[in-house]
């Protein structure tokens, strides 16, 4: 079944209202780290899989390899990011998590998980489960959208069932 053109344009506003409330909440979380701004939180988690390039960390967090290598720089001079060999080209060099930015990363969760629990404490398990469903949901049609055309197109993604793939 469809969704309704009125629907859309309302889960569209909503969207909008929501990222500029977790813009403005970003200026009131407290740094975890001194020499870390929130903005390179998006730099962090793209490598927290694996060692990756510093392209490949621009394309995961949708921002020009200038600023991600700056970004990266900036945060291998803090200690929380390092540089490895590839082991594909001994020539060139990979970005991993150092020591620093694996704890740091366990921080970012832990703060981000009370933040939340906090906001959502008047919330059933069922609605904070089904919530976290929905954005995934969103989040996947939305990567998925974007990586197959560099505009959004009118044609939805296909969705195979999401009955019983909770992860909570």
């Amino acid at each position: 079944m469809a969704v309704s053109l009125e629907v859309a344009s309302r889960v569209g506003e909503d969207l909008v209202h929501l990222m500029k409330a977790m813009s403005a909440l970003r200026h009131h979380v407290p740094r975890l780290h001194p020499d870390v701004e929130t903005s390179a939180y998006p730099v962090i988690f793209a490598v927290s899989t694996g060692p990756l390039r510093v392209s490949a960390i621009a394309e995961r967090v949708h921002s020009d390899v200038s600023t991600v290598s700056r970004q990266v720089s900036h945060l291998v001079q803090a200690g929380i990011l390092e540089k490895v060999t590839d082991p594909g080209d001994g020539r060139a060099f990979n970005i991993a998590l150092a020591p620093d930015g694996k704890q740091l990363l366990e921080d970012i969760h832990e703060s981000r998980g009370q933040m939340f629990a906090t906001l959502m404490a008047d919330w059933s398990s069922r609605e904070a489960k089904d919530f976290d469903l929905a954005l995934r949901r969103l989040h996947d049609d939305l990567t998925r959208t974007f990586a197959s055309s560099s505009t959004c197109t009118t044609t939805p993604p296909s969705h195979p069932s999401t009955t019983g793939k909770e992860s909570m």
